[in-house]
C-alpha cells in the first residue's frame, strides 16, 4: 500500500492551449470538470491548503486553457476550462473542442472529478460528460458545489433528486454523489480520500492502462 498523497505539495507548472502541448510521460492524471464558475479553482485552493494556488475569473468561461497542477512525481490534477456561459461562439467552439481532443485522447488521464453547482440541475452537458465517462469507461465522482448556500436540509433534498435523476442514466453503474462546499470544507476529506484510492489503485500496475473503477466509500 502506497502512502497517502501530502496535498500541500501541491503546485502549478503549467498552462496550455494545446492538447499536443501537453507533457508525454506516466503521470496519472485526475481532471476537474463543470460548468464556469463550478468551483474548480477553489477547490485546488483548498485541497492545497494554498489561498491562490489558483486564480479566479469574475467573468464565466474566461479560461481558456488546460491548467496543470502536480501533487507528486507520478500524479497531477488537471483544472479544464469550464464549458457553459460563453456568448461567443467561435470562442464556444475552441474550448468544447480541446475538452473533446483532451478527453478523448490523453492517454494519462486515469479518473473524473465532476463538478455540479447544488443550486443548480444537471444540464444537457453535465449529461453529456456523464455519459461519456460512462462510454470510455473512465472512473468518475461527482461533487455538488456550492453545499453551504443551502442549509443541512435543504442539501440533502437536492442530493436526493440528484441522485434519482442520474440513477435513471445509471441504472447499471454505480455513482458516487457527495456534497462539497470549499467555504465551510465539506467533502474535503472524502475528496483526498478518493483521490487516495484512485492513486494507489492505478498505481500498483507497472503500466497506465484503463482502470474501471468508481469506489464505494
Amino acid at each position: 500500500m502506497l502512502n497517502s498523497l501530502n496535498y500541500k505539495n501541491i503546485n502549478f507548472i503549467s498552462s496550455y492551449l494545446n492538447i499536443n502541448d501537453l507533457p508525454i510521460d506516466n503521470f496519472i492524471e485526475i481532471a476537474l470538470i463543470g460548468k464556469s464558475n463550478v468551483g474548480k479553482s477553489s477547490i485546488l485552493n483548498i485541497l492545497s491548503n494554498k489561498k491562490n494556488l489558483a486564480k479566479f475569473s469574475k467573468t464565466p468561461g474566461s479560461t481558456e486553457f488546460i491548467n496543470l497542477f502536480e501533487i507528486s512525481e507520478k500524479i497531477r490534477i488537471i483544472d479544464l476550462p469550464g464549458y457553459g456561459y460563453l456568448k461567443n461562439f467561435k470562442k464556444k467552439n475552441k474550448i468544447q473542442n480541446l475538452l473533446n481532443l483532451y478527453l478523448k485522447y490523453r492517454k494519462n488521464l486515469k479518473a473524473l472529478i465532476i463538478l455540479i453547482d447544488i443550486r443548480r440541475f444537471i444540464s444537457y452537458k453535465d449529461k453529456k460528460i456523464l455519459l461519456w465517462a460512462k462510454y470510455y469507461k473512465i472512473p468518475f465522482c461527482i461533487f455538488l458545489t456550492k453545499s453551504d448556500k443551502f442549509s443541512k436540509k435543504q442539501s440533502k433534498e437536492k442530493l436526493y433528486k440528484i441522485k434519482k435523476l442520474i440513477n435513471n442514466y445509471f441504472n447499471d453503474y454505480y455513482i458516487n454523489i457527495n456534497i462539497f462546499s470549499s467555504f465551510n470544507k465539506i467533502g474535503l476529506k472524502f475528496l483526498k480520500k478518493i483521490i487516495n484510492i484512485w492513486y494507489q489503485d492505478i498505481s500498483f500496475y507497472s503500466s497506465i492502462e484503463l482502470i474501471r473503477k468508481s469506489p464505494k466509500i
